[in-house]
């Protein structure tokens, strides 16, 4: 404890000579730190945003500080400046998606998570998050509002393979087989390349019966990416359904 409080003296004179140096300004930050003095740990960050306005790194922590001591609005304001200087840090979107939440801004959080999704939709964090805030927003209104609001997403993107692609999946877990195979076949048509989709609708095509079809999809998957073993392995499940043996231990051997 002696030893920090030297720390301090000596960072505080340090900064009078040079109150911008971002050496100094980090130490502050540091011996404030291990002190556990959360106010002067703020006024540290600040000082550190304030002489190096692009350390994004900084300016997010200390936003994470601030909105845990109940300082949310300005907190916000330095979540959106980082959203604004990194566009494509996610962790920025989910912060103030939550901040927002908290604060009771229900559709500006919505849309900041929609944003997210957009740079990384294939995040498991962020579509549990977004997943969450609309399970929230949709409680006691039943599992139809819950996937109306994703057919909404989709529909303002309607050419962004993979949001099509989410909703796929959300109508695919709702057991809607119809509806899912239609809205594959949608972001198929926009990539016909698209792996996980050609997967996802082979699967419904078997559980479905349609055995013939689904090994079609199947085998377009496996020319696409011949490294991906669980498509050999649906493909020869489709095989064994229809008692064709010779076929699915080929594919299995492969």
């Amino acid at each position: 404890a002696k030893l920090l409080d030297e720390a301090v003296e000596a960072f505080e004179q340090a900064k009078q000579v040079q109150p911008k140096n971002l050496d100094v300004l980090r130490g502050l930050v540091q011996v404030y730190t291990a002190k556990r003095d959360i106010e002067r740990v703020i006024q540290a960050y600040r000082d550190l945003v304030a002489a190096n306005p692009k350390d994004t790194y900084s300016m997010f922590v200390l936003a994470n500080i601030l909105a845990r001591t109940g300082k949310r609005a300005e907190a916000r304001a330095l979540y959106e400046k980082v959203i604004e200087q990194r566009r494509g840090f996610v962790n920025g979107y989910i912060y103030l998606g939550l901040l927002l939440e908290e604060m009771g801004e229900t559709a500006e959080a919505l849309e900041t998570y929609k944003r997210a999704l957009l740079i990384e939709p294939r995040n498991p964090q962020l579509q549990r998050v977004f997943e969450s805030m609309l399970e929230r927003m949709t409680r006691g209104k039943g599992r139809q509002a819950f996937l109306k609001e994703y057919a909404k997403f989709a529909s303002e993107y309607p050419y962004s393979t993979e949001i099509q692609r989410l909703y796929a999946d959300q109508l695919a877990k709702a057991n809607d087989t119809q509806a899912a195979l239609r809205q594959y076949q949608r972001v198929l048509e926009l990539d016909p390349e698209n792996v996980d989709a050609l997967v996802a609708a082979a699967g419904l095509l078997a559980k479905a019966g349609k055995y013939e079809e689904a090994s079609q999809y199947y085998a377009k998957a496996i020319e696409l990416a011949p490294e991906r073993s669980e498509i050999y392995d649906g493909m020869a499940t489709t095989f064994m359904q229809v008692k064709d043996r010779k076929q699915a231990i080929a594919v299995l051997q492969k």
